[in-house]
């Protein structure tokens, strides 16, 4: 399971590195043909048609899908108490704290980092459209292995050292001299805290009973994009008065503040086990 949900978010940020290295010359494709400019609102409109295209045709496979029934004995609901609807809902507030602390602390910066790039560093649109995309690309060797570390060390810790590892190399790109060393940093970074995020999924669905793991893992979504609700507003407000260097720090503790989380609510127990 850890292999598969890590295939998954591999392949995802395959395809968002080639879809981010062509997506930016379509427009200039299809203008000629349309007739009209390559920054015009008909040619970015033949180009989002297309989006939508490839985006139904990914829901074929998922119509395919059959649901196998499972006999579930009639005493494995017998211990939740009557009226409450999740049987464990203090596991359910572990699984999503977590992911608010990191959602907000990424957010504080994420949205902005193409502003920090061009701000800090003058870097042409074409060199940041290649950063961000490669960033993506350079995740998915971390991804692909995380599956077989996790078998071996476990989901749980697997994630906390990979976004252990990350954590100061956030700090470092905030706080690098020069451009590849920032660049350097950032793709680094993306790789090893990329890599906790299907393994997190992998563990909160094996840790919530059958029939609450859809409703679990609406909660989870749910409580990552409160964090990207609120953060951007609140970087915004910050970055026009102190600029991006507080963000960086603040990200830094966030997800400092995140890892404890993790380790206090299911390493530090199952150590104890």
């Amino acid at each position: 399971r850890s292999t598969l949900f890590t295939l998954s978010s591999a392949l995802t940020n395959l395809g968002s590195f080639f879809s981010t290295a062509i997506g930016g010359y379509l427009p200039g494709w299809f203008a000629p043909l349309l007739q009209t400019g390559p920054e015009s609102t008909l040619a970015y409109r033949v180009v989002m048609l297309l989006s939508t295209g490839l985006l139904s045709i990914g829901i074929l496979p998922v119509l395919l899908y059959k649901r196998t029934p499972r006999q579930v004995p009639a005493q494995s609901h017998a211990a939740r108490p009557a009226g409450r609807r999740f049987s464990n809902p203090r596991l359910l507030l572990k699984l999503a704290l977590p992911r608010l602390l990191f959602s907000f602390g990424a957010s504080l910066i994420f949205p902005f980092l193409t502003i920090f790039f061009k701000q800090r560093f003058g870097v042409s649109d074409a060199t940041l459209g290649w950063i961000m995309g490669i960033t993506g690309l350079m995740a998915v060797p971390t991804m692909l292995i995380g599956g077989p570390v996790a078998d071996r060390l476990g989901k749980i810790r697997t994630m906390f050292y990979g976004r252990l590892l990350s954590t100061p190399l956030m700090l470092a790109v905030g706080l690098a001299p020069s451009l590849p060393v920032a660049v350097g940093a950032h793709w680094l970074r993306s790789g090893f805290m990329r890599l906790g995020d299907p393994l997190f999924r992998s563990f909160a669905m094996e840790r919530l009973p059958e029939k609450e793991r859809a409703t679990g893992a609406s909660l989870m979504s749910m409580s990552k994009e409160v964090g990207s609700a609120i953060a951007p507003l609140l970087s915004g407000l910050i970055q026009v008065r102190f600029g991006f260097t507080p963000l960086f720090w603040a990200t830094t503790a966030v997800y400092t503040l995140s890892l404890l989380a993790l380790y206090l609510f299911f390493l530090r127990p199952a150590r104890a086990r």
